[in-house]
């Protein structure tokens, strides 16, 4: 059986309510990838595969999957478009879509929305950044543009806060539903707390390296690499450098704290070894303790000053 065969069959096999899904999300990849919409779904997204370039590719799988893909899949899927056709890229991309068993609503997040995952300064995370993470976080959660966001529980979607969990953070109440998926497109990206999962890690590499999004993240030091012993388990090397392989990816990298740009200036020096160029890094000088070193009063210009840099407040 051929790979167009084998994909039209599954497709077939699908309940009426996961064909629907599946198709709404097909005609959101092409109207979103300015691509030709015939009405033959299957037929306009094949031939859609076989001319996306890495950031299409990267869109068209996080839509259609409803999560985000790592590097991995990624490099899958392209070889599979190169060697066998579009069909049998196709085939699998859609063959994942269907393992997940549901089909919840995916948004496309737009320009000029900038997607701030506070998922590290929640309740019960682990993040070196502390009270300077949770103060700047809670300071552009008021921002024109800018969306709160955590992961959903597999780690690999991210959705908006419930409005429970923006009571909780002390945010304005969210103006998109918790039950979508949030792919942004074309927007921007910012990491406040660490990525110290490995499968949210795998998916932002991906997004810093293959999507089209303006991505930054918040540096706090690089204790956990740097002395271990240190730091709480779940905080030490290992999981740690999840964290800072996400990083390395992204387009900036805002460090802020006193006398810890030295180890990031080191930290980038090693990067091109690995194939990477790294992000563009900025210091900026604050206290990590954020108690009696700032005053309330301070906090509004700091964050400003900050999420300037890294385009939260661009334009205003």
């Amino acid at each position: 059986m051929s790979f167009e065969s084998s994909t039209r069959l599954r497709v077939r096999l699908l309940t009426p309510a996961a064909r629907r899904a599946a198709r709404e999300r097909v005609l959101t990849v092409l109207e979103t990838t300015g691509r030709p919409s015939t009405g033959r779904a299957l037929d306009d997204l094949a031939a859609a595969f076989a001319t996306f370039d890495r950031s299409e590719l990267w869109l068209a799988l996080a839509v259609l999957h409803g999560e985000l893909p790592a590097a991995s899949e990624l490099r899958r899927i392209r070889r599979l478009t190169e060697l066998d056709g579009p069909w049998a890229a196709l085939q699998r991309t859609l063959t994942l879509a269907a393992t997940g068993g549901s089909y919840p609503l995916v948004r496309v997040i737009g320009p000029g929305t900038t997607l701030l995952d506070v998922t590290g300064v929640q309740a019960g995370a682990s993040t070196n950044g502390g009270e300077v993470a949770q103060r700047l976080a809670s300071e552009w959660a008021t921002a024109p543009g800018v969306v709160p966001v955590t992961w959903t529980a597999s780690r690999k979607a991210l959705r908006a806060l419930t409005p429970q969990e923006s009571i909780e953070l002390g945010y304005p109440a969210p103006s998109l539903s918790a039950e979508e998926i949030l792919v942004p497109h074309n927007a921007a990206y910012v990491l406040v707390g660490t990525a110290d999962k490995p499968r949210s890690s795998e998916c932002l590499i991906a997004l810093g390296q293959s999507s089209d999004n303006a991505t930054a993240s918040i540096g706090f030091g690089l204790g956990p690499l740097i002395g271990p012993e240190a730091y709480r388990r779940q905080e030490a090397e290992e999981r740690f450098s999840w964290h800072v392989a996400a990083q390395r990816s992204f387009g900036t990298l805002v460090v802020v704290g006193s006398g810890i740009m030295e180890h990031y200036r080191g930290w980038e020096r090693m990067l091109p070894a690995v194939g990477f160029a790294g992000p563009k890094l900025i210091e900026f000088a604050v206290t990590p303790a954020a108690d009696e070193a700032q005053t309330p009063n301070d906090w509004p210009a700091i964050s400003h000053s900050v999420g300037s840099a890294i385009g939260i407040y661009a334009g205003r």
